[in-house]
């Protein structure tokens, strides 16, 4: 509610036409990363012991692009 930052979050991209999942977990910082997925529409989903499961879906990863995905 605070949006404070949450250390050690898991996070997943999941492809939505493969089913390939991919996760990373948030740092002191609250960021994360999940390099080399390949180019498709993924659901990020976020997960953490006392917070509510979030889930984005729709998210575009093209080919040499950084995205952004913010969750609170």
């Amino acid at each position: 509610q605070s949006g404070a930052i949450v250390p050690g979050v898991r996070v997943a991209a999941t492809n939505q036409e493969t089913r390939v999942a991919a996760e990373s977990r948030t740092t002191d910082e609250g960021v994360y990363v999940i390099p080399y997925l390949l180019s498709g529409t993924y659901t990020v989903t976020v997960e953490a012991n006392g917070f509510k499961r979030l889930e984005r879906r729709g998210v575009e990863v093209r080919i040499s692009e950084r995205v952004n995905v913010d969750l609170q």
